[in-house]
């Protein structure tokens, strides 16, 4: 597995935690795989234990979350989601990496015979984050973009379903009041088109919204 993939599920199995309380990083395991030579070794497939043959990996985008940038930025929507989701015995089969806004479903995750497609979106920041025009303002609201986003998110799943018509679909947005109304909104369609939601909240709690 990848450091970012071990931290994930050390943190989600809640094996161990930093001193002020924050999840284990994926530097802190790389740094323990140095020290303990003897025990793990690194190879293309990521890390091993040197007792044991390597074995088929859940695989998860080396980007587990930037805690630089807000907590509603998708990045850190994403990492919360997996992280529920291995607490839920689901393995992480691939995830997007959102800071290249690389294309492609944001997460897929299988549990015995279950396969479940996520798309996930963040809330829309007041500035531009990176380019030529970092830290200008945006000359469309947060709303507005928000709406466009959810929009735009709910079309990939409905494609997703035509593709891939074994899946299950899911939506993945930040716990704020502008998804939950336009949640609220679409509730219909989403119940007939058997599209899950989860929300994710500041503290990285995940809630699967019921009905949906």
């Amino acid at each position: 597995m990848s450091a970012p993939v071990i931290a994930c599920a050390v943190d989600a199995a809640a094996r161990y935690r930093t001193r002020d309380g924050s999840p284990v990083a994926p530097q802190q395991i790389h740094a323990r795989v140095s020290h303990h030579p003897e025990t793990f070794e690194r190879t293309r497939e990521g890390i091993c234990l040197r007792t044991a043959a390597p074995r088929a990996k859940a695989v998860l985008t080396e980007h587990v979350g930037d805690p630089a940038r807000p907590w509603y930025w998708e990045g850190n929507v994403q990492a919360s989601l997996a992280r529920f989701l291995l607490a839920e015995g689901w393995t992480i089969e691939s995830a997007a990496d959102t800071t290249s806004q690389q294309r492609g479903i944001d997460l897929i995750a299988t549990k015995e015979t279950r396969r479940l497609a996520v798309e996930v979106k963040g809330y829309p920041e007041t500035v531009y984050a990176r380019g030529e025009r970092a830290g200008q303002p945006k000359p469309t609201a947060p709303t507005n973009q928000a709406r466009h986003w959810f929009a735009q998110a709910l079309f990939t799943a409905v494609l997703t379903g035509s593709s891939d018509q074994g899946a299950e679909l899911a939506l993945a947005f930040p716990d704020v009041p502008r998804f939950q109304k336009l949640i609220a909104r679409s509730e219909w369609a989403l119940r007939r088109l058997a599209i899950f939601v989860f929300l994710v909240d500041e503290t990285g709690h995940v809630e699967e919204l019921p009905g949906s």
